[in-house]
């Protein structure tokens, strides 16, 4: 197989992960007849090109929610002040839903 051909192969395999249906059934059948086309089983079309990966891998994102979380419970005074602005925030809309009180 050719880079040309293992790039096709990608691309109709990346869109195996659509949205659509359709799309989805069309890549189905166009890997299935590239498969034939070459004259290969699944096993033969994908055994050289196979990584074992034996350690995570671990992508490097900003995770800004995560990052928060443990910042508010790695430091005690953040979470003080968010629990103080909680209860003064849920008190002041029960207080406006009272009428004032």
């Amino acid at each position: 197989m050719t880079d040309a051909d293992r790039k096709r192969l990608a691309a109709i395999l990346g869109m195996l992960g659509s949205s659509s249906a359709g799309e989805r059934d069309a890549a189905a059948l166009q890997a299935e007849a590239f498969r034939r086309k070459h004259g290969l089983t699944w096993k033969q079309l994908v055994a050289d090109h196979v990584v074992v990966v034996e350690t995570p891998v671990f992508i490097d994102r900003p995770m800004p929610l995560v990052k928060s979380i443990v910042s508010a419970i790695a430091e005690p005074f953040p979470m003080v002040v968010l629990t103080f602005v909680t209860l003064a925030t849920i008190f002041a809309v029960i207080s406006r839903l009272l009428g004032g009180i």
